[in-house]
């Protein structure tokens, strides 16, 4: 069956949907999900397709679709239309905007707009659930061949999440953070809220700076723009949370690599392995 006729077959069995013509375009998928671009004659819809289970034990269809309506309605996300708790199919309203890249965050009027995003992110109602990194990090670690997984290395992962998974202040987090789930169309939005949770504010900051490896000047910048006077405080804060980012990154990445390896990833394990032995 095409992919097309599969998918016109999942909106079929959305409620209200019956008889709507409608293309399908395939858009660039996730490591858990697949997702479409479904246009109509007046609207235009991102379909997202859960293909497996989460191996962070993070993941929470639920809450996902609660806070990402919660975003919508300050502005920063794209409204839910439907959702199934059972299957995890989730159609919302595509967000119009061009998705950042690595280089934009290169511009620093950008990283000043960023910092803007995520403190009205950080103001929304609390989901109720939590982030923890610690678990995330057991479980990535549990998966990894026996060579990776008895390393002193992953073992300092673990250690270094278990230790500050629930420390800090609470807010409402993205907790992936990356330039492809910012869409600029002169306001910012979110998209790919998969792993959204209550999380320590910083750890959304540390997202940015280490995965896409910002340097001190960037880090800086964005640090002073979310943060405000109290510099010092809040700098030992984001580097807390950034060297438990670094830690389940690079449990993830192994991962990832160990499945399907290529060079970029090979680079930033050495990057991410340098941070944390550092």
């Amino acid at each position: 069956m095409s992919t097309e006729r599969t998918v016109q077959n999942l909106l079929a069995a959305i409620p209200g949907w019956q008889n709507r013509s409608s293309t399908v375009t395939p858009l660039q998928h996730g490591y858990n999900n697949r997702s479409y671009r479904v246009d109509t004659a007046n609207r235009s819809y991102v379909l997202r397709v859960v293909d497996q289970i989460d191996e962070s034990g993070m993941r929470d269809n639920a809450v996902e679709c609660r806070i990402q309506q919660s975003a919508a309605r300050r502005g920063i996300a794209a409204p839910v239309e439907f959702f199934s708790p059972d299957s995890g199919l989730l159609l919302s309203e595509f967000a119009k905007g061009r998705s950042w890249q690595p280089e934009d965050l290169e511009v620093p009027d950008n990283l000043i707009r960023l910092a803007g995003l995520l403190k009205v992110l950080h103001s929304l109602p609390l989901s109720g659930v939590e982030y923890d990194a610690g678990i995330a990090a057991r479980n990535y670690r549990s998966l990894l061949r026996p060579n990776a997984a008895e390393s002193s290395l992953a073992a300092l992962c673990v250690q270094i999440a278990e230790s500050t998974a629930k420390t800090g202040r609470r807010a409402c987090c993205h907790n992936d953070l990356v330039a492809e789930n910012i869409v600029d169309d002169g306001t910012l939005k979110l998209i790919d809220f998969e792993y959204a949770r209550d999380n320590d504010p910083y750890f959304d900051l540390a997202s940015v700076i280490n995965w896409h490896n910002l340097n001190a000047e960037q880090a800086e910048l964005l640090l002073r723009a979310y943060g405000g006077v109290d510099v010092d405080n809040n700098r030992r804060r984001l580097d807390t949370q950034r060297r438990t980012f670094d830690a389940v990154q690079w449990l993830w990445l192994s991962l990832q690599q160990q499945r399907k390896p290529n060079e970029w990833q090979a680079q930033q394990l050495s990057r991410v392995a340098s941070r944390l032995s550092g």
